[in-house]
């Protein structure tokens, strides 16, 4: 009943308030016990939810974050109360305003909710459980658009269904872009990346196109939802035609400044702190107290210079922001920065190889012309930040980050490099294919394993994607057999 439904939501406001500042093992784990002990000796309970459904929108959110704490003990909890909770859910039929298959689908929206206000939490501990939670989501294909839609196959009872999934997708999308463009580096933010750049590569198959003939995606699936946009000629927009890292162009060069500290919390946009503990996104107020959750795109925080409201992300200023966070310079002192920036560019070479055409939407020159353009918008500082971390000095770049920077750059090769019938720019020393081959080659000889080994495989790609006329000649062939005599040695 009623008293049953206050303790419960007492015992998850409880469980959330003891981390961090107030971290409290045992109050966390005897609040996990009170929940489990009702739902599994108690299961009758969860048909009833009461006016506000606490048992679908409160209490399994928190579980699905509990799952994740680093106490073993009181995960496992939290993980009998999702599985126990979850079944019963199921069975229940209550969905009727939510869509999916899946326990996680089903309860989408509460838990994007529930994740997006741990992310805002001032518990570190918090946040890392909403990066794991956010990451576990994003590996599920929850976050990503339903297969009918990829394959262009209408049907009326999948609209309801994607439109959920475009419009959570969106908003965590969104989340995790605000997280990455903040300066401070803290263990867990790599988990964000990771997330983000698995829901973009998701959504990218099917994303808008802007800038050419081939417009976005008519017909029934098309919805202002969309996390992730393509558009030609649009590198200084972090959100669609917001021209972000221009209006902020002395908040992005801090990134490449040798002595900037990534542990200062600098303000990156004005009148807005980094965490403010919102957690109107999850109200865990007494049942009696509480109202309905507004829509879940309200709870979203905008950033002051960046025009989010329902705006799809530009992915090649989403590439860049990554980028960015992989070939920042850290102070001397600052720890799990190198993690942190490997994990940075590993997931962009991840992002950069789902940048492929869906079925029937888009021509292959259309995705040429794109990758193209990402190319020459992103290979420069590669390749610069790779030829100084061949430099001798304390600056260098680690054999890590030239060995991911290479493979960055090897899934950025587009099809037909070098071909002038595709491009009337002017080429480059970056663009041309044998420079770039040559350039491969020379640090196959590296004396770095990981380093002889990304650049082998980064020369291979270029190999199969460059223009025919590059492999007739016989300097080309010389290189390639140079390079394979090389990496059959090693």
């Amino acid at each position: 009943g009623s008293s049953v439904r206050q303790l419960v939501i007492k015992a998850c406001k409880r469980y959330c308030e003891s981390s961090g500042s107030n971290n409290d093992p045992s109050a966390r784990k005897a609040a996990a016990a009170t929940v489990r002990a009702i739902v599994v000796r108690s299961s009758n309970q969860l048909y009833d939810g009461g006016p506000n459904d606490i048992w679908r929108k409160k209490v399994l959110p928190v579980a699905f974050l509990g799952r994740h704490d680093e106490d073993t003990k009181v995960s496992t909890l939290w993980k009998d109360v999702w599985d126990e909770g979850g079944s019963i859910m199921s069975s229940s039929g209550r969905n009727d305003d939510t869509y999916g298959i899946t326990l996680q689908e089903n309860l989408l929206p509460f838990l994007e909710m529930a994740i997006i206000s741990a992310l805002r939490d001032m518990s570190w501990a918090r946040r890392r459980h909403a990066c794991s939670a956010l990451l576990e989501l994003s590996n599920s294909n929850i976050l990503a658009p339903t297969s009918r839609s990829i394959i262009g196959d209408e049907d009326e009872n999948d609209h309801d269904r994607f439109l959920q999934r475009a419009k959570s997708s969106s908003v965590l999308l969104r989340e995790c872009t605000r997280i990455i463009a903040r300066p401070r580096v803290w263990v867990g933010k790599a988990d964000t990346i990771k997330a983000g750049s698995i829901i973009a590569g998701k959504w990218c198959s099917i994303a808008p196109a802007k800038g050419t003939s081939i417009d976005s995606l008519h017909g029934y699936y098309h919805t202002e939802w969309f996390p992730i946009v393509l558009k030609i000629d649009s590198y200084d927009d972090l959100f669609d035609g917001d021209g972000w890292f221009a209006l902020n162009h002395s908040e992005a060069d801090y990134l490449q400044d040798a002595n900037c500290d990534v542990d200062e919390v600098k303000q990156l946009v004005a009148n807005d702190d980094e965490y403010n503990g919102d957690e109107s996104g999850l109200n865990l107020t007494d049942e009696n107290e509480f109202e309905e959750e507004p829509d879940s795109g309200a709870t979203f925080v905008k950033l002051s210079s960046m025009n989010t409201g329902v705006q799809s992300i530009s992915f090649s200023g989403f590439c860049r922001l990554i980028l960015d966070q992989g070939l920042k310079s850290p102070s001397q002192d600052t720890e799990g920065i190198l993690p942190y920036r490997a994990a940075a560019l590993s997931n962009l070479s991840n992002l950069l190889q789902s940048l492929v055409s869906a079925k029937g939407r888009f021509v292959s020159d259309y995705m040429i012309v794109y990758k193209r353009n990402l190319y020459h918008q992103l290979a420069p500082r590669l390749f610069s930040s790779i030829s100084d971390g061949q430099s001798k000095n304390d600056k260098s770049m680690p054999p890590l980050l030239v060995a991911n920077a290479l493979e960055c750059l090897a899934s950025l090769i587009y099809d037909s490099i070098g071909d002038p019938g595709l491009s009337k720019e002017q080429n480059f020393n970056y663009s041309d294919p044998m420079d770039c081959l040559n350039f491969f080659v020379g640090l196959s000889g590296n004396s770095a394993w990981t380093i002889r080994q990304m650049s082998t495989l980064a020369a291979s790609s270029l190999v199969a994607k460059m223009a025919t006329k590059y492999l007739q000649k016989n300097e080309a062939i010389k290189v390639c057999l140079d390079c394979a005599t090389k990496a059959l040695k090693d």
